[in-house]
């Protein structure tokens, strides 16, 4: 444990440390990348557990530390690190989103894999020399033992390899015409399924309503940011007037209130101050002396006895003008719009009709040489989420596969390997997908992050499976079964407890997300273990009958 675990703890402690210098500079964690250290963990300790499991094999067939290390790191050194290049290549392909949060996931997670992958190879070696000290003592009777499950698997794969191939196709089938159905209904739209699950019993949602119905509008503002308090008071009156003129629109059914700080200061102070000089000038004594004690009191209070002083900003208070002062103090150039209550919020097309309404106000002409207003708040940064998964989430995710791809391509080269492992992770992907789809599971600017990374972490088994097929040149794929399922079967069982730590989550987004992880991990791993040596199998009977001829045997293919 400690030769596994310790390694892949700094690595990732090293990743978070590395992404805050330049020029990565995440200096803060959200809701996107929070949750990332037991991820890294979780597939980090793959390294460790294959480069362990070829010294523990090594070491009970009689071999010594020295040469058991370098059975082992020379056997994996290969395939890990083409999975973890894999890896790392599937979540850079986020950074080219431009979506923030999704570039620092990226940044972040690529680091940890690349690292994990180092500090392993690094640190591991000494570690397993340190800890083991002779201890580990040869006994090839526990080597079958400790291969007693994959070995059924084995048996199984060899008994059955044409039903499980043919099962596998019949299923692959099912999943694409399950695909095909993908559609604007498979993306979720209703931001309000991706809030905690006691949202709307004791969270934010069950007493947000309620202070919504007392105010009458929602509490938190949309607003316009601009360079002057006249282009302000212009852009504000115009969404007045649209909101008078067409009540119907999106902008006068979804906002409430407009406010400016023309709001709060009175712009007609002056003649104000001076009629109520006039209205003084009026009372003379004898005017005064016909009105009763109470009503000449009253008066006084009200007039004064001298002019009335000038209202300015500092006399309104600070919980009025929340959202209306600068940094540096100055007021009158931001336009706070308060949107409506509405569950219409929560639905991504309303909230983005509305958003780019606003935007287009934002964007009319208002003083010479100014710039454009701009819009922040929840709504346009929720918009601009749900514009960035439509719009990057495939161009990321078709990055994530060619760079799994090239990864292959330079670990097998054009070799036969590299059709049958980029199919099992094909097969595995669509299974993924499709079961997501049969779950009611829709696709949503959280969860969508688990495809272009199930690229990288699902080919890494199937990359274990064909090297240690390829690596001896016996093609045995009872022998690639028995000695890499197990540490495969191990691998994907630490990343699937590394998503899963997310099933946990209230907030249903990140359920989501986790879930749809652990589908991925599960249908690629199926597809390794047992898909891949089915029809490795048949491959090899096939080439092996009478009249054929055997496939050359690739003497450079790496191990896992």
């Amino acid at each position: 444990m400690p030769a596994i675990v310790l390694p892949v703890l700094l690595a990732a402690t090293a990743a978070f440390a590395l992404a805050s210098l330049p020029p990565f500079n995440v200096r803060e964690l959200n809701s996107n990348t929070a949750f990332l250290g037991s991820i890294i963990l979780g597939n980090g300790i793959n390294f460790g557990i294959v480069q362990l499991a070829r010294y523990v094999e090594a070491r009970r067939r009689g071999e010594s530390i020295e040469d058991a290390l370098t059975l082992s790191l020379w056997g994996t050194r290969i395939g890990t690190l083409s999975a973890a290049l894999a890896a790392a290549v599937s979540y850079a392909s986020l950074v080219a989103m431009e979506f923030r949060g999704f570039r620092q996931f990226g940044i972040i997670g690529g680091l940890g894999m690349v690292l994990a992958w180092a500090a392993t190879f690094v640190l591991g070696p000494p570690l397993v020399a340190w800890l083991d000290g002779g201890r580990l003592q040869p006994n090839p009777d526990e080597d079958v033992k400790h291969h007693r499950f994959m070995g059924a698997i084995a048996r199984w794969v060899t008994v059955h390899p044409k039903s499980i191939a043919l099962s596998a196709l019949l299923v692959t089938g099912l999943a694409g015409l399950e695909l095909g159905r993908f559609g604007h209904a498979q993306l979720e739209y209703d931001l309000s399924r991706l809030r905690r699950r006691d949202t709307w019993k004791i969270g934010e949602g069950h007493w947000g309503a309620k202070m919504d119905q007392l105010l009458g509008r929602y509490l938190t503002p949309t607003v316009l940011l601009t360079d002057d308090a006249e282009d302000a008071e212009k852009l504000a009156n115009i969404l007045r007037l649209q909101i008078r003129q067409e009540p119907q629109s999106t902008l006068g059914t979804m906002i409430a209130s407009v406010r400016t700080v023309a709001d709060l200061l009175p712009s007609d102070q002056s003649e104000r101050a001076a009629e109520v000089a006039q209205i003084r000038k009026k009372l003379t004594p004898r005017v005064r002396s016909n009105l009763a004690p109470s009503d000449l009191a009253r008066v006084d209070r009200l007039l004064g006895v001298k002019a009335p002083p000038g209202f300015s900003a500092a006399d309104v208070p600070d919980v009025l003008l929340t959202g209306l002062r600068e940094r540096d103090g100055s007021l009158g150039k931001a336009v706070l719009v308060f949107p409506r209550p509405s569950s219409t919020l929560w639905q991504g097309p309303a909230m983005r009709s509305f958003v780019e309404s606003l935007r287009k106000v934002a964007a009319l002409p208002t003083g010479w040489g100014h710039r454009a207003a701009r819009v922040a708040g929840g709504p346009p940064l929720t918009a601009d989420i749900l514009s960035s998964m439509g719009h990057d989430g495939p161009r990321a995710s078709l990055a994530a596969f060619v760079g799994v791809m090239l990864s292959v391509l330079v670990l097998f080269r054009l070799g036969f390997a590299t059709p049958f492992v980029l199919g099992s992770l094909v097969v595995g992907v669509a299974w993924q997908g499709a079961l997501a789809m049969r779950l009611g599971i829709r696709i949503n600017f959280i969860n969508f992050v688990a495809f272009p990374i199930t690229f990288g972490i699902g080919v890494d088994y199937a990359v274990n499976v064909m090297g240690r097929y390829l690596r001896d040149g016996k093609r045995d794929v009872t022998d690639a079964i028995r000695g890499t399922g197990g540490a495969v079967g191990l691998c994907s069982l630490t990343t699937i407890i590394g998503y899963s730590s997310l099933l946990v989550a209230k907030n249903r987004g990140l359920f989501s997300f986790g879930l749809v992880a652990v589908l991925g991990e599960l249908t690629c791993l199926v597809a390794a273990v047992v898909v891949l040596p089915s029809v490795l199998l048949l491959r090899q009977r096939v080439s092996t009958t009478p009249g054929t001829t055997n496939v050359k045997t690739v003497e450079s293919a790496p191990s896992a």
